[in-house]
């Protein structure tokens, strides 16, 4: 699998960080003084295919004893800074608010009081070691990302409690993916500080502070001490890794671009652009054509509910499978079936696609 080693900054001075040029990054809302105009350096810098991290510094704000989780200012403040990042780097995703030694009820509640304020694509929960495993594979399916952090008993990333518990851990996704018949998909998965671990578990990514607090005790090699210590570190992990995996395939780094990017085609096509050339899919043009008998009003070309489920039944397909299919949560595949969610155009699509190849096929 592709791993991404992450550079935690500050990184001082701030020349220094030039020599890291293309790689990843994590930036500390609670550190954010300190960063200054390294934001807009990092920013620059960080790679087209890297990860730009966007913490909300509940770690550090923890160890200095001062509760930010329960600050509505800091929260807000932190979702305003946040929000002007992911606004200006693709590649940076925001660590949603949590309590480092709170119960998972405390952080399930201000996961879904904090996950509204992003771009739902681009945000990664962070499960904490001493919380339930359940808790773990509930984020797992409803995330592109998740955080691991470490806390508790297993606060200790050299201890071998810690490494029992990351066993335990990765053995249930594994169990929980293979048991789904196809149905969930492990996210990308990012180990947070414990970085000098990262070379002996399946993680997607792994920061650490590492370079950015002690590249000083190689400033006697000369000029590209940083580029070297930072390769260094970066090979140990690299040693581990591989070729793309099949759950990074299926959940790309920057999918969300790809994503944003059908939106903003759909939006200027429904005010009149021509933006692309039209795609001809016989048979399949209106809400009759996915199983309803209702005539569609003039301009309707939407799933409706009903017609949702009438595709599915025609298909063939259970709700797990349809989500497999189509890329997304078995419960999301239920919202749409109920009616509780609108059905996207990007899934309306996916579903004449698949009707047409099945008629085609027969």
């Amino acid at each position: 699998m592709i791993k991404l080693t992450v550079y935690g900054l500050p990184l001082n001075p701030m020349p220094l960080l030039e020599q890291l040029k293309g790689k990843s990054f994590c930036v500390s809302y609670f550190t954010r003084d300190k960063l200054g105009k390294q934001l807009d350096q990092a920013i620059r810098l960080v790679g087209d295919d890297q990860l730009l991290l966007v913490d909300n510094g509940a770690f550090s704000s923890w160890k200095a004893g001062v509760d930010t989780m329960n600050d509505e200012a800091y929260l807000e403040g932190f979702a305003e800074w946040a929000n002007d990042i992911l606004d200006r780097c693709p590649q940076a995703v925001a660590v949603l608010p949590d309590v480092i030694d709170g119960t998972h009820e405390q952080n399930a509640q201000l996961v879904c009081e904090t996950m509204t304020m992003f771009d739902s694509e681009r945000v990664m929960p962070i499960w904490h070691m001493h919380e339930p495993i359940s808790y773990l594979l509930h984020l797992c399916e409803g995330f592109g990302y998740v955080g691991i952090g470490s806390s508790g008993a297993y606060a200790n990333p050299s201890s071998p409690a810690w490494h029992a518990r990351i066993t335990e851990m990765f053995a249930a996704i594994d169990a929980w993916e293979a048991n789904s018949n196809g149905a969930f998909i492990r996210p990308r998965l990012h180990m947070m500080r414990a970085q000098a671990q990262a070379h002996l578990f399946p993680f997607d990514s792994a920061d650490s502070t590492n370079v950015a607090m002690n590249h000083g005790r190689y400033r006697h090699e000369g000029e590209g001490h940083v580029a070297r210590f930072a390769a260094r570190v970066d090979a140990k992990i690299q040693a581990s890794a591989g070729p793309e995996a099949e759950h990074q395939e299926k959940r790309p780094l920057l999918g969300h671009i790809e994503m944003t990017n059908m939106r903003t085609i759909w939006l200027l096509e429904q005010a009149g652009y021509v933006v692309r050339e039209p795609l001809e899919l016989p048979e399949l043009t209106t809400r009759q054509d996915v199983g309803t008998t209702e005539a569609p009003a003039e301009g309707d070309d939407d799933v409706t509910p009903g017609s949702f489920k009438s595709a599915l039944k025609r298909l063939g397909l259970t709700h797990a499978a349809a989500a497999a299919k189509l890329d997304i949560t078995t419960r999301t595949i239920e919202r749409y079936a109920s009616g509780d969610s609108e059905v996207p155009q990007v899934v309306v699509f996916a579903l004449r696609y698949l009707e047409q190849t099945t008629r085609e096929a027969a």
